[in-house]
């Protein structure tokens, strides 16, 4: 084996390739599998650095991974990256080293060891995530922590994590938090969030966006409320409300429904005095079709000769859908301006259907 690395020194790029195939046949090469790591560490030449890897990922041992656990450590990212991607790859993880690992004093070794158990996909991974989580001191680690929990589904830990908003006020550590609550959270989670974030006008438009998406999903009356007070932020925020006064029509009861449609009905209207995207017009339209009143007619006629494409479209569906006979030539003249030959088909057939 000794000959294949003196040799390796005065190869051509070439040559190195096939040395490292031959390196593998070797029976005993287990025994010099340091020398080769000094290699990896050493190569400038990338193809060859990713033959090897290839190679380690093939014929992965625990030896092996013991081994290139040392690159967690590494000023390479390189280095870093690989020693994940094999560690990851290993179907016997070497879970004493990595739980060492997040005991580490160095930040940045507790973070390599994080993304390693997180890139197994092995939701048993969770409760060693979360156990770092509670001892971590450094906020990206726990941002990091809190990130995965939600991507694993570890549903269990929920309320865990929405308690960690009562001890850490970092803004982003806050977003992430609700964002993996988008994953895993629950009503206890929705009644912590909505007493921490009770007063609402005041919240950072950034925690706005994943606490509204947050909320839409466990929908309560309340909700609809509060965002009565962010007017502010519609246009930044429309997405998001369409969303929960969405949820709120398809989870809220009939009596509910009946307290608040007043209020859900002016939000709309003011949604649609603003500059807002095609597709939330259209999600605007079509809550607002769900009222049976002149006023809603006023507005699909309005679009129905102002807009163009999908808005055109969907006036005219309501038009056509609360009175076809007292509307058909209204829409039948919006042919003449509409230029889309796919909503021009589509209004023919609105037409022809009635």
């Amino acid at each position: 084996m000794d000959e294949l690395f003196e040799l390796y020194k005065i190869s051509t790029k070439e040559q190195k390739l096939d040395l490292i195939d031959e390196f593998f046949k070797r029976k005993n090469y287990l025994e010099y599998i340091d020398r080769l790591f000094e290699l990896l560490e050493n190569e400038k030449e990338l193809i060859i650095r990713e033959k090897i890897v290839f190679s380690l990922k093939k014929y992965n041992t625990i030896e092996i991974v013991q081994q290139i656990l040392k690159f967690y450590d590494s000023n390479d990212v390189y280095l870093r990256n690989i020693a994940i991607d094999i560690v990851t790859s290993y179907y016997e993880l070497p879970l004493q080293n990595l739980l060492k690992m997040l005991n580490s004093e160095n930040k940045h070794i507790r973070k390599l060891a994080l993304d390693t158990l997180f890139n197994t996909r092995n939701p048993m991974m969770a409760s060693f995530i979360m156990e770092s989580l509670i001892n971590e001191t450094d906020i990206n680690n726990k941002i990091t922590a809190v990130e995965y929990l939600g991507k694993l589904n570890a549903k269990r830990y929920a309320d865990d994590i929405v308690n960690l908003l009562d001890k850490e006020d970092n803004e982003f550590f806050t977003v992430t938090v609700i964002e993996a609550l988008n994953y895993i959270g629950n009503d206890y989670c929705y009644k912590k969030l909505s007493e921490k974030f009770n007063d609402i006008e005041n919240v950072s438009i950034i925690i706005l966006k994943p606490l509204i998406k947050f909320c839409a999903k466990f929908i309560k009356k309340d909700m609809i409320y509060k965002l009565k007070k962010l007017k502010k932020h519609y246009k930044f925020l429309a997405k998001e409300i369409i969303f929960a006064l969405n949820s709120a029509f398809q989870n809220l009861t009939e009596d509910e429904i009946f307290e608040i449609e007043k209020d859900i009905y002016n939000i709309l209207k003011e949604l649609l005095e603003l500059k807002l995207s095609d597709i939330i017009y259209y999600e605007v339209l079509t809550l607002l079709s769900l009222y049976d009143n002149e006023e809603v007619e006023n507005i699909a006629k309005k679009y129905l000769y102002e807009k163009e494409g999908i808005i055109r479209y969907k006036s005219a569906e309501i038009l056509i859908e609360k009175n076809q006979i007292k509307y058909i030539e209204d829409v039948k003249k919006s042919l003449n301006y509409e230029k889309d030959q796919t909503i021009r088909e589509r209004l023919r057939e609105l037409i022809k259907g009635e």
